[in-house]
């Protein structure tokens, strides 16, 4: 049997099932054992069922409305307590009953006889009860666990002394039994207690457990996140050494045995060339690339020149790596900026696919690498000497980051500049200061690269010096390091155009080239004042350009203020009109430019495209010619602009093997004709080719003044071969004053003896 109490805060009513299955829903007994009259009740709409002691309630209707301690429910195990609404209808489960028979004891009273004056007796008048059958209906109810035994009521016992008076018993009606069965079954109901008496405790003892978890675990993983952060700067340390190794290999063309980029021996002696014996190489690594210091795998990736390369420090596959993933270490050689990838997965796809990194895998390779978070050299600590000076984040943003100028590499530079220094202050001749060029062009492919002195400021300032002599058109930075008594370094510095004196305090011997009586003069070139022609053409043009578009500017500006103060009538009209004619001037002066760049670009072929775009990008008319030159790139179908580039490379590889001046001159002329913005749209590939001449050319021009195998008898050295060479490096773009002035004094020196 079970008890359910029907609106228990409100109306409290009781009803008592004596089946083991009850249906609550709309209709009439039998066929409902509990009828409800709200509307959208269907005739089965609830049903509990009793298995043993434990009940089950079913919504059979599957109505949203009807909940289980106010969820929502399909089925559940029901319990003592629980309420359940049906629509407006809130019924409580009371438990489970249990029914007990308890005898009814009949009791009979003697009337006794009224007392007289004689000495009485006193008599006990003991009857004996009589048994009654119990009707079925004269039941009580009582809950589990069954109730202790039930004792009789003993029968009274009356003296004839005190006789009680006379009552007179009135036989009760079958519905006041029945009031009275109800009346004992309310009173009697208890509900069931529970079967644990220590919930709260038990509740409170989970609760602390979870509590002391939690905190274990927290300060388990912040333990494994130091650690891993810390292995994690390990390998960046690494990956930094590796790729510095690999930078000095690309600058002076070192290649390992078997092209094993990662033999500990190989990238042990390039370190040992730029790294002070003070600082320790972070490349601890062995033959098969695992680093000894952290669990992560070293991954070289260059091409067979080594032009560009890509190093990788990969986490050691574990169940920690599984659990709490690490990133990958990776850099670049475009960039050399050491960054943390997340997505190794791309980026290994991107390598597994292209065998080389050339052209657009280069680039696929680069974005992806790019997309990593970068990690700031200052992290890493100074006494490492990984920290450049603070000046240099605020001169050229992003240089900060870039690992060849960490202070640590100093001697990457400095032994370009001792080189530099000694070149100019002795009787070098002219072949060793062209190398010497050469591995500065090789530097200057180094973004923004600082040059530091660790011989102090006074130094730097002649070697810097000595660098703009022999180079200026590079643009390196220079920079002289302090150190402590360790002989560790304790600061960094850049050294500005004003902490460098006078040029005429610059003591510097003549440079002779391989004639004593002719000389270079050991000043620094400084720059002309005076704009270049190109320069004032360009700028008048963009200024037309500007002040066309200025007069529609003014006109919606005026606008915008007008409407701004006051809603202008029909603004979105005179707005539009505005910028359509904006538009219309804005395509009639692009056009005109165009027409202008590409007669200027005539007119000044000997200039090299590279110096050309130089110009273009000062006047501010950069992205107008970018613009054009794409769009002609794709007017020009793919096929025939590389059947272009390979025509030029044939006639490239011809001039190599030439004979004579004349013939050179004429193979140069060839192919600087061909080389032109209509042929080839796309600038950088343009001036990729260009380079390729001028390359191919000064080989050609060395062979014949430099090499003792010269192809050219010393009868060919005559006055018109001079005019002849002079045409060549003009037509070749060589037009660096001082790689022609070297030329033509070696030509000279030539005509002479």
């Amino acid at each position: 049997m079970l008890k359910l109490t029907v609106n228990p805060e409100t109306q409290p009513r009781s009803l008592i099932f004596d089946q083991p299955s009850i249906t609550i829903g709309k209709g009439f007994p039998p066929a409902v054992d509990f009828p409800l009259t709200d509307e959208g009740i269907e005739e089965t709409h609830v049903t509990i069922t009793q298995s043993e002691e434990r009940f089950t309630i079913v919504n059979v209707a599957n109505d949203p409305f009807v909940s289980l301690n106010g969820l929502p429910f399909r089925k559940k195990t029901l319990k003592q307590g629980d309420v359940l609404q049906i629509r407006e209808t809130i019924i409580r489960f009371d438990g489970l009953l249990q029914k007990v028979q308890l005898p009814i004891v009949q009791e009979e009273v003697e009337i006794e006889e009224p007392p007289t004056s004689s000495t009485v007796t006193p008599q006990v008048v003991e009857p004996e009860p009589e048994k009654i059958a119990i009707p079925p209906a004269a039941v009580e109810f009582q809950p589990v666990p069954p109730p202790a035994a039930v004792i009789p009521t003993p029968k009274k016992e009356h003296s004839v002394r005190h006789r009680p008076e006379p009552r007179q018993h009135k036989s009760k009606t079958p519905a006041q039994e029945e009031e009275l069965i109800n009346t004992n079954i309310r009173d009697s109901a208890e509900p069931l207690k529970p079967r644990f008496k220590y919930f709260k405790q038990l509740f409170a003892v989970l609760g602390i457990c979870f509590v002391v978890g939690c905190i274990g675990l927290f300060i388990t993983y912040n333990k494994i996140s130091a650690n891993s952060n810390q292995e994690r700067l390990i390998a960046a340390e690494g990956v930094a050494d590796v790729a510095m190794a690999l930078a000095y290999a690309q600058v002076h063309h070192i290649k390992p045995q078997k092209q094993n980029w990662m033999d500990p021996e190989f990238l042990t002696n390039n370190l040992a060339s730029i790294l002070s014996s003070e600082y320790s190489s972070f490349a601890n690594i062995d033959h098969q690339g695992q680093f000894r210091n952290c669990p992560y795998i070293l991954r070289v990736y260059t091409n067979p020149d080594l032009s560009h390369f890509v190093v990788i420090a990969q986490p050691n596959p574990s169940l920690l790596q599984w659990i709490i993933p690490h990133s990958a270490i990776v850099m670049d050689s475009q960039a050399m900026e050491i960054r943390d990838v997340y997505d190794i997965k791309a980026l290994n796809r991107l390598l597994v696919n292209y065998s080389t990194l050339d052209g657009s895998s280069a680039q696929d390779i680069f974005q992806t690498v790019k997309q990593g978070e970068i990690i700031p050299l200052i992290s890493f600590g100074t006494k490492k000497g990984f920290v450049p000076p603070k000046t240099l984040a605020l001169i050229r943003p992003g240089a900060e980051n870039r690992v060849y100028n960490a202070p640590r590499y100093y001697q990457f530079g400095e032994a370009m500049l001792k080189k530099t220094l000694t070149l100019l202050q002795n009787n070098s001749n002219g072949l060793e200061i062209t190398r010497l060029q050469q591995q500065l062009q090789e530097l200057a492919k180094f973004p923004d690269l600082v040059m530091f002195s660790s011989l102090g400021i006074q130094k730097a300032m002649q070697f810097q010096k000595a660098l703009i002599a022999l180079s200026p058109r590079q643009t390196f930075l220079s920079g002289y390091l302090t150190f402590d008594s360790e002989g560790l370094i304790s600061s960094s510095h850049l050294l500005f155009d004003s902490d460098i004196p006078s040029i005429s305090n610059f003591p510097l011997k003549d440079i002779s080239l391989q004639s004593s009586d002719v000389a270079l003069e050991p000043s620094i070139r400084v720059e002309n004042t005076t704009p270049h022609p190109l320069q004032l053409q360009l700028m008048t043009l963009a200024k037309k350009r500007q002040q066309s578009l200025a007069i529609v500017t003014e006109s919606i500006i005026a606008l915008l203020n007008r409407h701004k103060q006051e809603a202008v009538a029909d603004f979105s009209k005179e707005f539009q009109q505005l910028v359509t004619s904006y538009n219309e001037i804005d395509a009639e002066y692009n056009n005109k430019v165009v027409v202008q760049l590409a007669e200027l670009y005539q007119e000044h072929a000997a200039m090299p495209l590279s110096e050309f775009t130089s110009f273009i990008k000062a006047a501010g008319l950069e992205k107008i010619s970018k613009a054009d030159l794409k769009q002609k790139s794709r007017e020009l179908e793919k096929g025939e602009l590389q059947q272009n580039s390979d025509i030029i490379g044939a006639k490239i590889e011809q001039i190599s093997q030439v004979s004579s001046f004349d013939q050179l001159n004429q193979a140069v002329s060839e192919v600087a004709t061909m080389l032109n913005l209509t042929q080839f749209p796309s600038p950088k590939r343009l001036m990729g080719h260009q380079n390729q001449l001028r390359i191919q050319t000064i080989r050609k021009i060395n062979e014949f003044l430099l090499s003792p195998n010269s192809p050219v008898s010393s009868t060919v050295f005559t006055e018109d071969n001079r005019s002849v060479l002079s045409n060549i490096l003009k037509t070749a773009w060589i037009t660096d004053p001082n790689t022609v002035n070297y030329y033509i004094t070696e030509y000279e020196h030539l005509l002479n003896h």
